[in-house]
């Protein structure tokens, strides 16, 4: 498959992984980026037993994206050519805190799409339109292999742990240079 090439100059990077581009995403993405997020976190709740109603990235809204694309929250979108069009195969979304820290979220690939360097991509791209920032932290159930597994490979680890109702929730974050933060644990 040959790289996409978009003529979208809004990008930090475009960053190209078996001719998929990861670039910013524009409005007229927002509705792809709900159905691969809504896809992506029913199969979470599906494999955890957590009604899909308890999941905000489910039960978000299209307007509910507008207004945090518009209040300055960052979503990137993994593309690939569809039929003469794009087709969004993954997002992810930065937030940067008032600390300067960038929060991560909503990391999220569609079906059919999974393993095959989406989520690594999108990461990377994600970490790269923040070159001035020192650190970047996101949350995951703690028993989301895959997930915790990927953000082993790219230095997260783990420093806060957190008991819900029924399941269990970890923090993780990652240093610039790649080193964690004092006291953090690694991802099990």
């Amino acid at each position: 498959m040959t790289s996409v090439e978009t003529n979208r100059s809004d990008s930090p990077s475009d960053h190209k992984s078996r001719g998929m581009v990861v670039r910013t995403a524009s409005s007229e993405d927002l509705p792809e980026v709900l159905r691969v997020q809504r896809a992506a976190f029913r199969r979470v709740a599906l494999s955890f037993g957590v009604p899909e109603t308890r999941l905000q990235p489910v039960t978000e809204t299209l307007a509910n994206l507008e207004q945090l694309l518009s209040g300055g929250v960052r979503t990137f979108v993994g593309v690939v050519p569809d039929g003469g069009r794009e087709r969004v195969v993954g997002t992810v979304r930065a937030t940067t805190r008032d600390d300067g820290i960038i929060e991560i979220g909503r990391l999220a690939v569609d079906d059919g799409f999974t393993r095959r360097g989406v989520a690594t991509a999108l990461m990377a791209a994600l970490e790269g339109a923040f070159p001035a920032t020192d650190r970047f932290e996101l949350f995951t159930g703690a028993d989301a292999v895959e997930p915790l597994a990927l953000y082993a490979r790219l230095g997260y680890r783990i420093f806060r742990r957190e008991q819900f109702e029924s399941w269990s929730m970890v923090w993780l974050g990652k240093e610039r240079d790649g080193a964690t933060a004092t006291g953090s644990a690694p991802v099990d």
